[in-house]
């Protein structure tokens, strides 16, 4: 929510409502109006009027109500009253400054008179000086259909649709105002173009059609037809520049197409031209260098971009904005030059939705950076700065109200910029005998036009203009530079001085021979001279061929000029270029000229000679009449390349070896392979050669024996398993070599005795490594013990096991496997093998009788000498459900066992018991079926 302090009373804590899509103003005298607008996603709309003075940064609460959502106050059509406002809006009302300073309002959405939401046509003038409002135009009610009339005539029964959704209004300097496009809720979107008449209070319907959703018709770039057209769109971003031109840019048709195009208005034949930008709807941005104009550039497809400016050299900004058909908001600055039709990325981020930089309140700062949105108010100082207020961005809090400016860099982009505007030139030379041309070069920077006065009355408007004073005299030139729109200017001034008219002569162009010389004169009216070979005697000796001149300068200081052209009757002769030669090879020059004598440097006479070393080379040929010809040739001599594959080498199986002819630079290379690499690489044996040709031709060659060893095989044979107890022998092979292994030996054969993985790595006397590698396993001994020997009830079974299974079995009931059930009484034997070992057991099975009969000693000496030691129970039945019980005197329970085979060793938790008298119980069930039960009573001593 705002804070509006007083009314009428601007002050520091002043502000608005943060909002969205409110009316905007710049008024005659540089103060910022807005009103309207919607808060809280536009869920509250608004009527208060602010302004804003950017010259002391403060806020003033003029008029409206402070709440949301109310009507308007209408009072009477053409009069003003100090309680009209219009009802509270937002979604783009067209606002616009007539040309006598007054604010007004046409449209948008919000509550007409009886406090109902919906579209709008009423038009509203505001005037600064009473502070009242006035409705103009239009119905007090929303959602109106328009009065068309007849297209490109008045009628004051006429007006537009209800219209939101639209930025793009101009005022034509006979306060005429022009409205583009919108969206109507009765009428879908529309492309027509209304005209307002400010003194007859007439709207005329000038062009467009009567039905909405019309595609766009771009015609050709640059050029004007009556059937181009926008299309129908909701339009943001609209500029008059300083000339008086209409343009707009981007829009949204509503229908899934966003635009991105730049187009300008001509009013008097009614015509679009598409101007910039792209005509493909929904095309992404892309982007140049910052400051760099392009006509690659382009900011993409953009709706609710509000801010548009036009600076004083007539170049038009855009910012921010929401891309193409999403809802990502862009915070991009981009400058557009309709010179060139290219555009500038200023400044802003390349990504979605970036967030606000605030620096300093009050301080420009490279880094500061609104945030990217849409919807928002714009407006241009007197000194030609951009501002915005408030508008809305992705993510909370949605609506703003912060007020940002942005200072334009005179070199960003290029060129013409909003200052420093300087006026400079120079023209040599500066004084000159009539008629004298001078050419003047322009340094003048940031200017848009130029306007010389050459002081004899010639003029130009050209940057470089090139003038020929006729007359001697003394002239003051003067070069205005200014802008574009002529808002600033400088002047420079250079002064050129024409003397009277002399004449300078070299004479007739003239010829001689290589040996003779002629004497150019350039007479004596000069004090001055300056000659083509830059002496400045009066004369010149030159026995050359060629173009001579000079420059006279007379007591005047006018400069005349002259030239001649010496040509040296000997014919044109040349050995050719210099030339080289290759080391060890030779050069055959020709002087041509059959028949004529010839002298050569080296003494030879004849036509041709020949030469192998480096050295300068002339010949001298003489003809039978006319003048000597003579010529001179370098001869280099072109040094080996430096090329050696070094000694012949061995290399080892498996792997490969670099060959490399040498860095030569500019030379090409031919291998024995085929190859025309630098160097190549090998990996079998052979003869290899290359040949090396340098940028002259010249070959050299070097070639190099390479020899492949085989890697030595170290066969280990396969995995072996040997007996325990018994030993292995291994062998690596390849004598003469040495050995490493993983026990560290370093002999052919190492012997071992423990199972494991064994390795060895055997280098050749090549330098080869190869390896081997095996895993010895042995056959362990074993035992085996079928226990005691057993009396068991008869009618049961019994089962044996040796404990075994993975060996060879022999019963000596004929079975061989691991274990056998045995029924009958007798001994019982068994033969256990594997492939190293064979061991046996017996034992004795007795059938037991029916009453059991149980052995209970009545002492035992737990003293460790080994008898007596465990106190034990024995009998026929002490392998059927066997249970024994120790107790001390006082019923402690100190032993329990259930197997007759574990009996009490006279200890307790590790500890040995106390001598005395203890007592215990046997219960064993007998082969009869019945349990026997035995108490007794048993003393330890130690």
């Amino acid at each position: 929510l705002g804070v509006f302090g007083v009314q009428g009373i601007p002050a520091a804590t002043n502000v608005p409502h943060s909002l969205y899509e409110c009316a905007h103003w710049t008024d005659l005298a540089g103060n910022f109006w807005l009103f309207g607008g919607g808060r809280n996603s536009g869920l509250d709309l608004y009527a208060d009027l602010w302004k804003f003075d950017p010259t002391i940064n403060q806020w003033t609460w003029m008029k409206g109500p402070q709440t949301a959502n109310t009507g308007g106050v209408y009072g009477t059509q053409g009069v003003s009253s100090p309680g009209n406002y219009p009802g509270t809006r937002t979604f783009g009302s067209n606002s616009w400054v007539d040309n006598n300073g007054d604010l007004w309002l046409l449209g948008g959405y919000g509550y007409d008179e009886m406090g109902l939401p919906g579209y709008l046509t009423d038009l509203w003038k505001y005037e600064i000086s009473t502070n009242q409002w006035t409705w103009m135009k239009g119905r007090k009610t929303g959602g109106t259909l328009p009065v068309l009339g007849t297209m490109g005539l008045s009628n004051p029964a006429n007006f537009p649709p209800a219209m939101s959704e639209s930025n793009c209004v101009w005022v034509d300097t006979s306060n005429n105002v022009w409205v583009f496009g919108g969206t109507d809720t009765l009428q879908g979107i529309l492309d027509q173009v209304w005209r307002y008449n400010t003194f007859t209070n007439e709207w005329t319907w000038m062009k467009g059609n009567l039905v909405p959703g019309i595609p766009p018709t771009y015609g050709t770039l640059g050029v004007a037809a009556p059937s181009n057209s926008p299309g129908s769109r909701g339009t943001y971003t609209a500029w008059k520049d300083c000339l008086g031109g209409f343009w707009m840019f981007g829009g949204n048709s509503f229908q899934g197409a966003t635009y991105g195009d730049v187009w300008k208005f001509v009013p008097d034949s009614l015509q679009w031209i598409w101007m910039g930008g792209s005509n493909i709807p929904n095309e992404s941005s892309t982007f140049s260098s910052y400051c760099t104009p392009s006509t690659s550039s382009f900011p993409g497809a953009l709706w609710e971009n509000r801010a548009g400016w036009a600076d004083n050299q007539g170049r038009l900004w855009s910012f921010g904005g929401v891309k193409s058909t999403s809802f990502f908001f862009s915070n991009q600055l981009w400058c557009f030059e309709p010179a060139t039709q290219s555009f500038t990325f200023v400044k802003g981020s390349v990504a979605n939705n970036p967030l606000n930089v605030y620096g300093n309140l009050g301080v420009g700062a490279p880094l500061n950076t609104p945030s990217g949105r849409g919807g928002y108010a714009s407006f241009q100082d007197l000194q030609g700065n951009f501002w915005f207020f408030g508008g809305y961005q992705f993510g909370g809090p949605e609506t703003m109200s912060d007020m940002w400016k942005f200072t334009v860099n005179p070199n960003c982009p290029p060129g013409v910029g909003t200052g420093g505007l300087t006026a400079a030139f120079t023209a040599p030379p500066v004084t000159g005998c009539s008629p004298v041309g001078v050419t003047f070069t322009n340094s003048s920077s940031n200017a848009g036009g130029y306007t010389w006065n050459f002081g004899d009355g010639g003029h130009s408007i050209a940057t470089n203009p090139t003038h020929t004073f006729n007359n001697p005299g003394s002239y003051n030139v003067m070069l205005i530079a200014h802008d574009v729109c002529g808002a600033q200017a400088d002047t420079a001034f250079v002064n050129i001085v024409v003397g009277p008219y002399f004449a300078i002569d070299l004479g007739p162009d003239d010829t001689i021979c290589n040996s003779d010389s002629i004497l150019l004169d350039a007479g004596n009216l000069g004090t001055a001279y300056l000659w083509s070979d830059s002496s400045t005697a009066q004369t010149l000796s030159v026995h050359a061929s060629g173009t001579y001149w000079v420059e006279v300068i007379n007591a005047d200081g006018c400069i005349r000029r002259d030239s001649i052209v010496v040509t040296n009757a000997s014919p044109m002769y040349s050995l050719g270029p210099d030339s080289s030669i290759c080391a060890g090879a030779s050069l055959i020059l020709d002087a041509g000229y059959p028949g004529y004598s010839h002298l050569w440097s080296n003494g030879d006479q004849t036509q041709y000679t020949s030469i192998s070393t480096a050295g300068s080379y002339w010949v001298q040929i003489t003809p039978p009449t006319g003048c000597i010809i003579r010529d001179t040739i370098a001869v280099t001599l072109r040094p080996q390349p430096m090329i050696s594959l070094g000694p012949d080498s061995i290399g080892c199986e498996g792997t490969t070896m670099l060959l490399d002819a040498g860095n030569n630079p500019g030379a090409s290379f031919l291998w024995s392979t085929n190859a025309v690499s630098q160097s190549i690489s090998i990996s079998t044996s052979g003869l290899y050669w290359t040949q090396v040709t340098d940028s002259a031709g010249c070959q050299f060659r070097d070639s190099i024996t390479v020899t492949v060893a085989p890697l030595p095989v170290a066969d280990l044979s396969q995995d072996s398993t040997i007996c325990e107890g018994d030993s292995l022998r291994l062998d690596a092979g390849n004598p003469g070599s040495t050995y490493l292994w993983s026990t560290g030996e370093v002999t052919q054969t190492i012997t071992v005795t423990q199972a494991g993985s064994y390795s060895v790595q055997v280098s050749s006397p090549d330098g080869c490594i190869g390896f081997g590698n095996t895993v010895l396993s042995f056959v362990p001994d074993f035992a085996i013990a079928l226990g005691p020997d057993i009396t068991f009830c008869k009618d049961r079974r019994w089962t044996l096991s040796t404990g075994q299974p993975s060996m060879s079995h022999l019963w000596s009931t004929g079975q061989q496997s691991a274990s056998i059930t045995a029924s009958v009484s007798g001994t019982y034997s068994v033969q256990v093998s594997n492939p190293c070992f064979t061991h046996a057991d017996s034992i004795r099975l007795v059938f037991a009788s029916d009453t059991a009969d149980l052995l209970i000693p009545n002492v035992f000496t737990p003293n460790g000498d080994g008898i007596n030691d465990v106190l034990l129970v024995s009998g026929e039945h002490t392998q059927e459900q066997f249970t024994m019980q120790v107790h001390d005197r006082w019923g402690r329970r100190v032993f329990s066992s259930n197997d007759a085979r574990m009996g009490w060793d006279g200890t307790l938790y590790g500890s040995a018991c106390p001598e005395g008298i203890y007592f215990m119980w046997v219960r064993v069930l007998d082969c009869g079926g019945t349990f026997v039960r035995k108490q007794t009573s048993v003393t330890l001593i130690r």
